[in-house]
């Protein structure tokens, strides 16, 4: 792929010298991030882990923290994949790589680690970053930065990031790179991308980063296309009454910039409706352990996606609770190079997913008009249907069948195949 080409996109013997040791392909300034393990980590297979903070605005004081695996098998010829989840406001430690893609996933009550058998290092080397500043671990010396975290502001910080990123692990400069996330990363991931890709139009003022794709699950797009498949979504899959639904037609214009009074009422009555659920998994159990932490418990006039925090879903739904128990311990801060300031840590799609629902996706994908490159039709995986895919000219929809709003937890098989597929253009397979 030719430097001005357009990425692709989808909607996942060591020498030693005194008491210094150098791991190949692992530079000096990188070595001090090395995570050597996490408290109650498993044994076996060994991790190769890094963590800590990359600035990104010296004058500010604003530094995002990381967390990045090595390929599980021959990382030197593997591509870097960034991962990035959404919320805003949603932890891409907790999330992306404890609860869904990572190696390792914290197990029942925050008490323990336990390798996962798809986690996506087995494909690239996988990279995690909590962004924008105030997620997580990552942080600001300037308040009134926390007042300017509009989609440009967090992707300016997300290149600086990867510019710095790549200064402390320059083996990965040339290596191939992709950029994956879910739900608000919707925004984050495409128009970081975007940014990568015109700047490497201007070689004498930025370095050159090798972008080749990206891809982006149950993605946040716009009012508009993501509400009205919210209602559509919801009546036909008998969350909410006729009457309702139809009142919704009646009062709601969803392109509108501010909805009326009726549309704002309606809209209300719907997420009532999908509190007595999670919204992110509909078919799936409701974590219980605290009934307050559910995104559809948020406030009310707050529909968007700002507010959310803890998510529930996966096969066991309280997994966002246990990551919470997890990462406020003090000696896994430690262990991953934490600095809390003495805050208290927060964390904050598939054809189940009731919040970013496929039918919503399907409309944004339609409304851009795109030349048809294959038809609408069925993949598989294990003999199964795993879901349906569409290819346009510079753009590929899949469905993962059966998944919610996290696909890599709920169907983590498919997801990792889907993965696979993606970084290596070869198509996902049309019969049994």
């Amino acid at each position: 792929m030719g430097s001005k080409a357009s990425p692709k996109r989808v909607l996942i013997s060591h020498i030693s010298f005194i008491c210094f040791i150098v791991v190949p392909g692992i530079s000096a300034s990188s070595s001090a991030d090395r995570v050597i393990g996490l408290p109650n980590q498993p044994h076996t297979p060994w991790v190769s882990q890094f963590a800590g903070y990359i600035t990104v605005n010296e004058e500010h004081g604003r530094a995002l923290f990381y967390w990045f695996f090595e390929a599980q098998s021959q990382p030197s010829h593997k591509p870097l994949l960034l991962w990035l989840n959404g919320g805003p406001g949603c932890s891409s430690i907790a999330y992306g790589a404890a609860s869904e893609l990572g190696p390792l996933r914290v197990g029942k009550n925050g008490v323990e680690l336990q390798f996962n058998q798809f986690a996506w290092n087995q494909e690239a080397n996988l990279l995690f970053v909590e962004s924008p500043i105030g997620v997580g671990f990552s942080y600001t010396n300037t308040s009134s930065d926390l007042t300017k975290l509009d989609d440009a502001f967090v992707a300016e910080d997300a290149y600086n990031f990867m510019v710095n990123w790549l200064q402390r692990y320059p083996q990965f400069k040339s290596r191939d790179f992709f950029i994956s996330g879910e739900s608000y990363a919707g925004h984050y991931v495409p128009q970081l991308a975007e940014l990568v890709h015109d700047r490497n139009n201007d070689r004498r003022r930025y370095p050159f980063i090798n972008l080749k794709g990206f891809m982006v699950g149950n993605p946040v797009t716009n009012d508009n296309y993501d509400y009205a498949g919210i209602m559509d979504y919801a009546w036909s899959h008998s969350v909410i009454p006729d009457d309702l639904y139809r009142r919704s037609k009646q009062v709601c214009d969803f392109k509108a910039v501010v909805w009326s009074n009726e549309c704002n009422d309606v809209v209300n009555q719907v997420f009532d409706k999908y509190s007595e659920i999670d919204i992110y998994n509909i078919y799936a159990p409701k974590c219980l352990l605290n009934t307050t932490s559910s995104a559809t418990a948020d406030k009310k006039k707050e529909h968007g996606l700002k507010r959310v925090r803890i998510l529930a879903g996966g096969n066991d739904p309280c997994y966002s609770e246990y990551a919470k128990m997890y990462f406020n311990r003090p000696d896994v801060q430690k262990s991953i190079h934490a600095d809390t300031r003495g805050v208290t840590w927060v964390s904050c799609s598939g054809d189940m997913d009731g919040r970013i629902p496929v039918i919503s996706s399907r409309y944004c994908v339609e409304a851009l008009k795109l030349p048809l490159k294959s038809p609408w039709r069925s993949w598989f995986h294990d003999h199964q249907v795993g879901g349906r895919i569409v290819e346009y000219e510079g753009l590929t929809l899949v469905t993962v069948r059966g998944a919610g709003h996290l696909v890599p937890r709920n169907k983590p098989s498919e997801a990792l195949a889907l993965l696979r597929s993606f970084l290596s253009d070869e198509p996902l397979p049309n019969h049994r």
